[in-house]
């Protein structure tokens, strides 16, 4: 109601051709259901009217409703950006000055600010990069603070080198230092050189990597997890280094956004399935339902060249004698732990219609004593004869170690693998006849991770997993899906 009302008195003024066209095309699509779109149109037109009109749909938008639903609450949200994307096209000194107002609102919930602070990066100019290190400066608010650093990486302003340096120094958040490493490789700079290869053989294997991504990106070298070669190709190259060109777009002949990448070749790290992961701290979703049990292998399956196929051994397991998809899961299980960094924090949870925690206390460290007992768990590992749920166990972890948002980005997992052979059959986000489910639970697994930057590698055993369901997981969280077993690997 209050959005027509918006609208008949913005008809009833005197309108610009660009404006008439730009609300015309508003009009149509949000009578569409394609409110998100709407709103961006609505920015075309440039002018302190149309500002006007996504700043109230922005407001009418902003607060959550009662007894709201999952996707009410993402269209009314995806309402929210789409006003916001509307109005990163404005150039209208007081639709800047609105932008930045409503990301320092304290009063709105930090979910509901992430849109504005992606504006002000979304802009890519000077005044909206300014407008961050302002907010950043004034913010103690965690979630701001990764929300901020987001946006500067959107930003792509050299004038944002130190700001995002600082945060690379003093953070105590990785997904802001992450964050910022991303940024750097993004706005190439020989005062970033040095704190890049000052991360590798870090404390962290997470920002480990993502530091190294961005050096062979920024160098064209590769000198994988070597703190050395890298220090001393940048000390003998330093004088002559510039930063990589980007690409020319044929045929607007302007800039990419994203320079050239260069592959990194000499990768490192534990694997799972295949996939290859860098994480500080890791939580590994396992199934272990009848059906793991039931299902006989036709093939005889090939362990990694390095695994020790001594059963006696207490890291090896006996891959001759598999069967199952139970024992599979259960012998890559063991190689996996017995690979694992010992910088590492992990915890094994087997799921069936509920969560059986290796260790009920949380996280533990990958020292060798550890790993041992972990391996020792995997072997002992029977099948349960209820069906799994994977949305419970998803959330769960997704909340740990608890409900404080501080401590989830502290001590939080950035990793998460579910490891499932068959369609979940239990959970809350579950309901028979429901086509959609893999889209609800993905959604809803987007607005658990949120901030967190948490990835999720999905492996799908066999051909009877729910195999769109873990592609968009994956996809979602700028993880991998696999599938292994007869179908697959």
């Amino acid at each position: 109601m209050r959005t027509t009302m918006i609208l008949l008195l913005l008809i009833c003024a005197p309108l610009h051709a660009d404006e008439k066209e730009a609300l015309r095309a508003y009009r149509d699509l949000w009578n569409s259901g394609k409110r998100k779109e709407a709103c961006t149109a609505l920015g075309a037109a440039d002018t302190l009217k149309a500002t006007k009109m996504l700043a109230q749909i922005s407001l009418q938008h902003a607060s959550p409703k009662k007894a709201e639903t999952v996707e009410q609450e993402n269209q009314r949200l995806e309402v929210v950006e789409g006003c916001v994307a509307g109005m990163a096209q404005l150039r209208d000194p007081k639709a800047v000055a609105f932008v930045f107002k409503s990301a320092g609102r304290s009063s709105l919930q930090a979910a509901l600010r992430a849109p504005f602070i992606a504006a002000l990066g979304a802009m890519q100019t000077q005044e909206g990069a300014d407008n961050l290190v302002a907010l950043r400066k004034k913010t103690r608010s965690a979630p701001i603070r990764i929300h901020v650093a987001l946006a500067m990486q959107t930003s792509q302003q050299t004038s944002l080198t130190k700001t995002l340096l600082e945060d690379l120094a003093k953070s105590r958040y990785w997904q802001v230092k992450a964050t910022a490493i991303q940024a750097l490789a993004q706005t190439p700079s020989k005062k970033a050189m040095p704190a890049l290869i000052k991360i590798i053989g870090g404390k962290n294997p997470r920002l480990e990597y993502e530091a190294y991504q961005a050096l062979v990106e920024l160098t064209g070298q590769d000198f994988g997890a070597n703190p050395k070669g890298w220090t001393t190709w940048w000390g003998k190259n330093k004088e002559t280094w510039a930063p990589p060109k980007k690409d020319k777009d044929q045929k607007s002949g302007q800039n990419k956004q994203e320079p050239k990448r260069s592959k990194p070749s000499q990768l490192w790290g534990p694997t799972c399935f295949g996939t290859r992961f860098y994480s500080q701290r890791i939580i590994f979703l396992v199934d272990h339902t009848s059906s793991m049990a039931d299902f006989r292998m036709k093939n005889k399956p090939t362990p990694p060249d390095d695994a020790d196929e001594d059963p006696k051994s207490p890291t090896g397991y006996d891959w001759a004698g598999i069967k199952t998809h139970h024992e599979f899961v259960k012998a890559n299980m063991v190689y996996t732990i017995a690979e694992l960094d010992p910088r590492t924090q992990f915890n094994l949870w087997f799921i069936s219609n509920g969560i059986k925690m290796w260790q009920k206390a949380g996280l533990v460290r990958a020292t060798k004593a550890n790993k041992v007992a972990a391996i020792a768990a995997i072997k002992k590992l029977g099948a349960a004869k209820q069906h799994s749920d994977i949305s419970t166990p998803l959330e769960q972890a997704f909340a740990y170690p608890g409900p404080r948002i501080e401590s989830r980005l502290l001590a939080g997992v950035d990793t998460l693998f579910v490891l499932l052979d068959s369609v979940p059959r239990k959970g809350k986000l579950n309901q028979r006849n429901q086509s959609d489910y893999h889209i609800r639970l993905t959604s809803a697994a987007q607005r658990w991770n949120g901030i967190r930057r948490v990835t999720v590698h999905t492996v799908g055993i066999g051909s009877k997993h729910p195999e769109d369901l873990f592609r968009l997981l994956a996809a979602t969280s700028n993880g991998h899906y696999r599938q292994v077993g007869e179908a697959g690997d």
